[in-house]
């Protein structure tokens, strides 16, 4: 059995192995078919780590963090730098240094707003 067989799953190295093994032999398109195995093989070891983790749970965390990071690191930045313009942040864009200093927030806001523009899609009741 071909080292890309077995990186599929067990059950279906089992029932498939053999077919999939023959037909990478004989194929035309040799390299091709052995990416798409290698592809197949890396969906649905990532379904089986999702099935065995609460992935929704653990994406959930991962996206508060990165939001609330980058809004806190933007709010630190806008802090830092509408000390030194003469306007505040009304200034900000007419500076290229002081705009990467806001960018975190805003790239937060941003992040924000998809998933509230997400949830609103999935959520919605049907229109009657």
């Amino acid at each position: 059995m071909s080292l890309f067989v077995r990186l599929l799953p067990a059950e279906w190295r089992a029932r498939y192995g053999p077919e999939i093994d023959a037909a990478l032999r004989v194929s035309r398109h040799g390299f091709a078919d052995r990416v798409d195995v290698l592809w197949l093989a890396a969906y649905l070891r990532g379904e089986e780590f999702n099935a065995r983790m609460n992935m929704r749970w653990m994406m959930k965390r991962l996206w508060i963090l990165l939001v609330g990071f980058l809004l806190v690191v933007g709010g630190a930045g806008a802090a830092m730098v509408s000390a030194q313009l003469d306007d505040g942040l009304r200034e900000v864009p007419n500076h290229w240094w002081s705009s990467g200093a806001v960018s975190p927030a805003f790239s937060g806001v941003l992040l924000l707003s998809y998933q509230a523009v997400r949830r609103w899609h999935t959520h919605r009741p049907e229109a009657t």
